[in-house]
């Protein structure tokens, strides 16, 4: 707890300075806090089970370890989603380059059948950018 208030005096009186001081009396005290943030209401809760720990230091190390093993995940499934549309867009281009060729080259002889195969692909862009979005990633 010193350590921690040494270092809220060291940052500068700002927006971030008054929630670690907020943070702050709530380990000292040990009271309920909710903030909008779910991670951060969770890490706060993880600092007072610290606290509370037999064994601090273990604990507090365990704890990076966790944080660090959550951003390098959520970086890696953000750069899989990233990767997930660029591969959409590129896919999108070369179908619609075909279409405007196949446009082109038929006419409207194949309206109908023209017609099915944006459907089909708009519904399948639509679902992929939905899908990617509700995508449920596990550590």
């Amino acid at each position: 707890m010193n350590a921690w208030q040494k270092s809220i005096k060291e940052i500068e009186q700002n927006v971030v300075y008054k929630q670690l001081v907020d943070i702050s009396e709530v380990l000292q005290f040990e009271r309920h806090f909710q903030h909008s943030n779910p991670y951060i209401t969770n890490l706060v809760q993880d600092l007072i089970e610290v606290k509370k720990s037999p064994q601090p230091l273990r604990r507090l190390n365990l704890l990076v370890q966790k944080i660090k093993i959550e951003q390098s995940f959520y970086r890696k499934a953000s750069q899989v989603l990233l990767q997930l549309r660029i591969q959409s867009i590129v896919i999108a281009f070369l179908y619609i380059s075909l279409f405007i060729w196949s446009f082109m080259f038929y006419g409207t002889k194949y309206p109908y059948l023209m017609l099915l195969s944006f459907i089909c692909f708009v519904f399948g862009l639509v679902w992929i950018f939905k899908a990617g979005r509700k995508m449920k990633w596990s550590l």
